[in-house]
């Protein structure tokens, strides 16, 4: 990445390292936020001021495209921190809007080389600001869930507040108020087979500040339900918690200033009484 544009790279994700399959000859805005997603052959980077820009990559291979179908977009919005792909033709933007902070849904048609915006939701944003980490860590960020056998998707968002929509509707996002007082919510990656959603924040308590993350039962999409919360560290003693994910039994974390990836087992939600145990 340079200072205000950057390329493109994929790599094949072994289990203890990295390996580089290639990068795009093609540089696209970065700055001052940027945020990528990859799904079904198609990558989109969020841009930040500079508009969005999309490439496609090969399923098998996961050779990227060497130049961008679409580069640079803007839909109009002020800029584009974060982004998480719908399906491989909608894409979600975290956006920094008009009124204030929100999601825009966006529709790709690589044919015809074009970003269109289809609806925009208000996020319950309480952080503003705040918690940022240039150049790729803004806490307004979202991750879908992809409910088995209802063929509905959910999109749940952190930006201080916790909201779930159906991207692909109207309407307003629903406000989730069952995080622990004090929390707000910066990250989130839903498990999908698991049934949960895992946002990562920081909680304050009696004037001090521990970085957390809390762990939902969404089965019920829209009427989620706290099973755990778990402190990672005190803010004195480390930074915030930057990222979360999910899958099988694992939560895995990352914070600020630290060189290690935490890792959580999820155990077990028990639906009768709601209670998640963690090795």
């Amino acid at each position: 990445r340079c200072e205000r544009r950057g390329i493109v790279c994929s790599f094949n994700l072994r289990e203890i390292s990295l390996d580089l399959i290639g990068c795009t000859t093609q540089g696209v805005n970065t700055s001052p936020f940027v945020g990528i997603a990859a799904m079904g052959g198609t990558v989109v980077v969020s841009g930040g001021t500079g508009g969005a820009s999309v490439f496609t990559y090969d399923e098998d291979s996961g050779v990227l495209s060497d130049r961008a179908t679409i580069r640079n977009r803007s839909l109009g919005d002020i800029g584009y921190p974060d982004v998480t792909l719908v399906t491989p033709e909608i894409a979600a933007f975290s956006a920094d809007v008009e009124q204030g902070f929100g999601v825009v849904v966006s529709s790709i048609n690589t044919d015809s080389k074009s970003l269109t915006r289809d609806r925009v939701f208000l996020t319950e944003d309480s952080v503003e600001f705040n918690f940022i980490i240039l150049p790729a860590n803004f806490p307004l960020t979202s991750s879908m869930y992809f409910q088995e056998g209802s063929g509905k998707n959910y999109l749940y968002v952190a930006n201080g507040g916790i909201t779930v929509q159906d991207p692909q509707t109207n309407g307003r996002p629903r406000v989730v108020d069952v995080a622990p007082i004090g929390f707000k919510a910066l990250t989130v990656d839903v498990n999908s087979e698991r049934a949960v959603a895992v946002f990562g924040g920081v909680i304050t308590r009696s004037r001090r500040t521990s970085s957390v993350y809390i762990v939902l039962d969404i089965s019920d999409p829209l009427d989620p339900e706290l099973v755990n919360t778990e402190v990672v560290s005190r803010r004195s003693r480390g930074g915030r918690i930057t990222g979360v994910a999910s899958a099988g039994q694992s939560i895995l974390y990352v914070t600020e200033n630290s060189a290690s990836i935490g890792h959580a087992s999820l155990q077990t939600i028990d639906k009768s009484d709601k209670i998640v145990s963690f090795a």
